[in-house]
């Protein structure tokens, strides 16, 4: 998947900023910056690169945080949750089929 460089949740837009480490520890995969509306992805968090659908699996993950959180939901800070949700949209997504 292409993940973008900006998307539109109601009103207000995102912008995506890939970064090869979000952290020193490099544990830090994706983290979303509510207030300024950004979310960071990193690609290459400790000593090897991420694969594509790891990114992806990331990118999904922090728009579950950036969603739920404009929804005003109470599960937008559930790190479980955005998991389950965002492997859940990488995986629909990955394997969805369109009739042209």
């Amino acid at each position: 998947m292409i993940i973008p460089s900006e998307f539109k949740i109601g009103h207000y837009t995102y912008k995506v900023v890939m970064k090869k480490r979000i952290n020193r520890s490099g544990t830090c995969w994706g983290r979303s910056y509510l207030g300024p509306r950004v979310i960071h992805l990193a690609t290459h968090p400790k000593k090897r690169a991420l694969t594509e659908a790891e990114i992806t699996v990331t990118f999904w993950h922090e728009y579950a945080h950036c969603m739920l959180y404009q929804m005003g939901h109470p599960l937008w800070q559930d790190e479980a949750f955005c998991d389950m949700l965002g492997e859940s949209l990488e995986r629909t997504l990955s394997t969805a089929k369109f009739k042209e």
